[in-house]
């Protein structure tokens, strides 16, 4: 057990080099260390460490909700898989890794060619999206505008700019279920809508927008009527594609 563990912080020392455009936990603050990257056209290799040897789930579903994967770790320090993708469909996807101390979230879409992960938005490429939008200097060829935030009155707020009056499709679903609503809008520059998560089940929740070539996930959980905004993963079709390491 000695060796598997000192195994695990080298690989953990090994992922962290490998992260340098990215913000990695050490491993003795309790976070997941996730590394996820494309072998091939159609493979993930997946490597976990610090798991604490807590019981661990990770999950690979699509935005329909249906299950491709899941595995169960217990009682080790980290965790290793590779994934063969050419038995799942064309679409988007969210791979999940969680345990009671820490959970990690990565969307990508697969096609017959190539797999792209979704890239976190950071914030400061939000306010200049909407500092655009305020100031009405949005081009037609800059990509969908989206904000999402909480309210104080338990809701969130959905914005869209710059949608050209192109179609854009709008989903709410729950991580580990259905649908739990949808829109599409059509012949419209922009649309803002507000949900009332008062009487919400608690659970994991996100929003999916999908605009030309743009697709945008919100993560967010809901806790007694409580909004916490989590992970926002966005893919310009074109832009993204190409093999690319997360986290």
């Amino acid at each position: 057990m000695n060796t598997q563990r000192n195994f695990f912080i080298v690989l953990a020392i090994i992922m962290i080099s490998g992260f340098s455009a990215y913000a990695v936990n050490t491993p003795d603050s309790g976070k997941l260390i996730v590394k996820v990257e494309q072998t091939d056209i159609h493979a993930l290799q997946l490597q976990l460490a610090n798991l604490l040897d807590l019981r661990t789930e990770v999950r690979i579903s699509d935005t329909s909700g249906k299950l491709w994967y899941k595995e169960v770790v217990k009682k080790e320090t980290g965790f290793g898989k590779k994934f063969n993708l050419t038995i799942i469909p064309e679409g988007n996807y969210i791979l999940s890794v969680k345990n009671e101390a820490d959970s990690y979230l990565q969307a990508f879409a697969k096609n017959e060619t190539v797999v792209a992960f979704f890239q976190d938005e950071v914030e400061y490429e939000k306010t200049k999206q909407m500092a655009r939008l305020v100031s009405g200097n949005a081009a037609s060829s800059y990509p969908l505008m989206t904000k999402i935030n909480t309210t104080e009155d338990q809701a969130i707020t959905l914005q869209l700019a710059n949608l050209l009056q192109e179609i854009a499709t709008i989903k709410l679903n729950k991580m580990r279920g259905s649908c739990q609503w949808a829109q599409t809008v059509e012949n419209e520059t922009g649309m803002t809508k507000k949900f009332s998560m008062e009487s919400t089940a608690n659970g994991e929740y996100y929003f999916l927008v999908h605009h030309k070539s743009t697709i945008v996930m919100q993560f967010f959980t809901v806790e007694d009527g409580d909004v916490q905004l989590g992970k926002f993963q966005r893919l310009d079709l074109g832009r993204d594609v190409v093999k690319l390491t997360s986290k």
